[in-house]
């Protein structure tokens, strides 16, 4: 259902939506050389969607995108790469949730 407007005099449009709503939860641009095909790039954590996903952008638009870790089936929270460049994720799977790196 429609919620509200979606424009208004001042307001700046988005730009990239998902209809219907990926519930994005936590967000980082990777900024590394660990992995130099990622730098730039946007990592979304989703909750009702359940994967993360990474946006390539050009020009402030989205030129593509790629879906991460579906097949675990999580909710994820929040992604962040610390300054080795290593993707960080937190899920609520299991009772307390997890905080999980990927493998090196």
């Amino acid at each position: 259902p429609k919620i509200g407007e979606t424009h208004k005099k001042g307001m700046e449009q988005p730009i990239k939506y998902w209809k219907p709503s990926i519930s994005p939860s936590g967000f980082t641009i990777y900024v590394s050389e660990k992995y130099p095909q990622w730098s730039g790039n946007f990592f979304l954590a989703n909750l009702s969607s359940k994967h993360i996903r990474r946006l390539v952008m050009e020009n402030k638009k989205v030129k593509q995108q790629e879906t991460l870790l579906e097949k675990l089936g999580w909710r994820f929270r929040h992604v962040r790469a610390n300054k080795e460049g290593r993707l960080f994720f937190a899920t609520d799977h299991g009772h307390f949730g997890e905080l999980i790196a990927e493998n090196q």
